[in-house]
């Protein structure tokens, strides 16, 4: 199994080279693509994934972005919509306006989810964009899911947690355990140089949250995998260099990543104590992205084509966890840091 790993990670390093080469490695379907250097300025809204919880009231905040087009000031009104979940019991009803000043990119809508302890299905509102000024509507819905955690359909194999892939197909009947999780890295990352040399951020973030599930009785030498549909939630710097029309000489630029939506996640345990390992794949068309820098254009809209599955700076796909030991998951904190920023899983709870 490992040297499967090892190929794939290989593979994904001549992905990486190929992008220094000038030579586009094939796209993933991503809804509304966004031209980095679009002549209109569109804004977009990103969809959003929560764990409901059980009591109280939780704040998320919702993406939307801008392409990266010279634009002045841009207002965009706002206000939610009921769908299967009500304002009110599931949600608060909110309105209001978002304005982009020059050289914003990107700006957050704060939602509240109301947590129960019901039995029910994922619910859903919608945050609808209205009467921009500066800018035109590209996708003006942004739909959130409100993920149900007290009753998980992952109770029983070949059933899912929180809408996810079913974690437990062929177990015979095993039963599911299901987690909260939040993986965050913050950092930067690099195809060549640091961050002296490239001036990036080192406080960008990539991070995962939702449920995880997967049956826990397996035998000693098998692996644990939990699977699930994670939020994956994107603002990270890129160290790339690219090199200078008409000359031989290289010169070191940066790539700014912003990105939001549901990716399909496996978490995989080793059974021999090397720890976890985990990776994504973007499925249904509904992750937000957007990417400018000081790359050239082919570059930049390469990193656009790649998000959020091939590109480097999603950090998580094809991650190796070490810290991950104790064979099967447990409540807490674990981190680990590399050579470019930190890596921390937290299993916030653990459901069932």
């Amino acid at each position: 199994m490992k040297y499967f790993k090892s190929i794939y990670l290989l593979l994904v390093v001549a992905v990486l080279v190929s992008w220094t080469n000038g030579n586009r490695t094939g796209a993933v379907e991503i809804r509304n693509p966004i031209s980095a250097f679009s002549a209109a300025s569109e804004v977009n809204i990103a969809d959003m994934r929560v764990v409901e919880g059980n009591e109280g009231k939780k704040n998320v905040e919702v993406l939307v972005i801008i392409s990266a087009g010279s634009h002045g000031a841009i207002t965009v009104g706002y206000a939610t919509k009921n769908g299967t979940a009500t304002a009110g019991s599931d949600y608060v009803a909110t309105q209001g306006t978002v304005t982009f000043s020059q050289g914003d990119m990107e700006k957050q809508i704060k939602i509240t989810v109301i947590g129960d302890v019901e039995c029910e299905e994922d619910e859903k509102c919608e945050i609808v964009l209205s009467s921009a000024s500066g800018a035109v509507l590209k996708d003006s819905t942004g739909t959130v899911t409100i993920v149900n955690d007290d009753c998980q359909r992952g109770a029983r194999s070949g059933s899912s947690a929180g809408g996810g892939p079913g974690p437990g197909g062929g177990t015979g009947g095993a039963s599911i355990s299901v987690y909260e999780v939040r993986f965050t890295y913050t950092g930067y990352t690099s195809l060549f140089g640091g961050n002296p040399e490239c001036g990036v951020r080192s406080t960008g973030r990539v991070m995962l949250t939702g449920l995880l599930a997967g049956p826990e009785k397996v035998a000693d030498d098998d692996d644990f995998n939990y699977t699930g549909i994670l939020q994956m939630d994107m603002n990270i710097d890129l160290c790339s260099v690219m090199r200078l029309p008409g000359t031989s000489e290289d010169k070191i630029c940066a790539i700014t990543m912003i990105g939001s939506g549901p990716v399909n996640t496996e978490l995989e345990i080793y059974y021999d104590a090397r720890g976890g390992y985990v990776k994504i794949e973007h499925k249904s068309g509904l992750f937000l992205r957007n990417a400018f820098g000081s790359c050239d254009n082919t570059q930049i809209n390469e990193e656009l084509d790649m998000i959020p599955n091939k590109t480097i700076a999603s950090i998580f796909n094809g991650l190796e966890l070490p810290m991950l030991i104790d064979r099967t998951l447990r409540v807490g904190r674990y981190a680990v840091t590399g050579e470019y920023g930190e890596t921390v899983v937290e299993v916030l709870r653990k459901i069932q």
